[in-house]
């Protein structure tokens, strides 16, 4: 194998729409987004212009019901075991600044498009792009993508990306993000995921485009990317590669695993950008499947093991090499809870409670 996000959910309205100004042609904006997208105009969407305000809430409502406080509580878990998240900060106001930055959103389960008020030239720009998304749901089914975030998280990014690059790129509308030298790991790791889209997702449209026109474009949207692996690179996507499968054990000793979520190339890559590990992206590349687990005994001591798959085993070896490298950058001196084992393509790094547990752990999980 060598080689999401737009939000599907229902909420409801949470504030008024703003004042009207210089209203937007919206019928004539849709012919427009559908002869530059080629897709067929089955319906008109619903478009509800918000102040900033209400922009910013109702991004947050669509935020939570996709990605549920649960999820998000597991994920915040898994970010401070990495050391992405230190022990005093939440993960919640994160990802709220992250949502309320948005100018657009489209929601599938009520079709409707909500433009946050601003100067008309980006507000037109902006409104192409959703009515761009509005049309791919019409033609393709955007609801499919619904409830992929909570345990499917590499699938719901990958599959999100084309949708989003597709619709951006026919409005000629650019939304890259760029990371400042301070940035936090956090800060850094969450950019670099919110901004695949408009990067990765944007080369892979064009990758598309470039070998079969709208016609390879359109079998992206059928079957969306299964991993973010198949977006990286375009022939995993079209050999349909799927992640190796990795079964992690129910119970190691007294600790018992709570929740499981994927990890797929996109977060290798971010979370060693994040600590400025050397030769990321190359190690990242030889990824074949990766899995996070969360596991608990009865005192309430928590392990959470990060479980890769790789490639070929000079692909391990690269990983296995990097790791130091990472734990030193992410905790210094202080890791000596941490367990990284492995055997041929397999590796398990585990957070334990202590090194005695994450190395049990590590074994077990390896033992398979």
């Amino acid at each position: 194998m060598r080689k999401l996000a737009i939000t599907t959910i229902c909420a409801l309205t949470l504030a008024a729409p703003a004042a009207a100004g210089p209203a937007l042609n919206v019928p004539k904006l849709l012919r427009a987004a559908s002869k530059a997208s080629g897709l067929r105009v089955h319906s008109r969407p619903t478009v509800t212009y918000l102040s900033s305000a209400a922009m910013q809430a109702q991004a947050v409502a669509l935020l939570d019901g996709e990605y549920t406080p649960d999820q998000q509580s597991y994920d915040e878990t898994v970010y401070r075991a990495l050391g992405l998240l230190p022990a005093d900060q939440a993960l919640r106001p994160a990802l709220v600044a992250n949502a309320a930055s948005a100018n657009g959103l489209y929601d599938p389960q009520r079709r409707r498009i909500f433009i946050r008020k601003q100067p008309l030239k980006q507000e037109r720009r902006e409104l192409l792009t959703q009515l761009g998304v509005a049309l791919q749901d019409q033609n393709f089914n955007l609801r499919r993508l619904s409830g992929l975030r909570s345990g499917r998280r590499d699938l719901a990014l990958a599959g999100s990306a084309p949708v989003e690059a597709y619709a951006r790129s026919r409005a000629y509308v650019a939304n890259k993000r760029t990371l400042t030298a301070t940035a936090s790991p956090l800060d850094a790791f969450l950019s670099l995921e919110s901004s695949f889209s408009a990067t990765t997702g944007m080369r892979f449209v064009a990758q598309l485009l470039a070998v079969g026109g709208r016609h390879a474009m359109f079998t992206a949207l059928r079957s969306f990317p299964t991993t973010t692996e198949q977006v990286f690179h375009l022939d995993t996507f079209l050999e349909h590669q799927p992640a190796t499968t990795i079964s992690l054990p129910t119970a190691v000793g007294m600790f018992g695993r709570e929740r499981e979520d994927t990890f797929g190339e996109l977060d290798v890559r971010a979370l060693l950008a994040a600590f400025k590990v050397p030769q990321r992206d190359l190690i990242a590349t030889g990824w074949g499947g990766g899995k996070t687990a969360l596991y608990r005994d009865p005192n309430g001591r928590q392990a959470v093991a990060l479980v890769l798959d790789w490639d070929e085993s000079a692909d391990a070896d690269q990983w296995a090499s990097a790791v130091p490298t990472y734990i030193a950058h992410a905790f210094g001196a202080g890791a000596d809870d941490v367990a990284f084992q492995r055997t041929g393509t397999h590796t398990v790094l585990v957070f334990g409670p202590d090194a005695a547990a994450a190395n049990e752990l590590a074994g077990s999980i390896l033992a398979g």
